[in-house]
């Protein structure tokens, strides 16, 4: 498989024997699973994001906590790719 994800069409057809017809229907289908899933996994991913320190030396001022960028976590795979 290349660096390319596939799009829904081309991977449901690579998964059918050949002579077997692949509907738009089943494009939509697993397109709004993906998209479901992606979302999910953003939405985890940006509430459980945990700091872990790299080193001894902290620049943060006393008290000061590092926050997760949600947003940032939440935007970060283009839902317009899932095709």
């Amino acid at each position: 498989m290349s660096d390319k994800i596939p799009t829904a069409e081309k991977y449901g057809e690579s998964l059918l024997p050949r002579g077997i017809i692949w509907y738009k229907e089943f494009d939509e289908m697993m397109i709004g699973f993906a998209q479901l899933h992606v979302e999910a996994a953003l939405k985890a991913a940006s509430e459980k994001a945990k700091f872990f320190p790299i080193s001894t030396w902290n620049c943060e001022p006393r008290g000061v906590q590092p926050e997760v960028n949600k947003q940032s976590i939440l935007n970060a795979y283009d839902k317009n790719l899932i095709i």
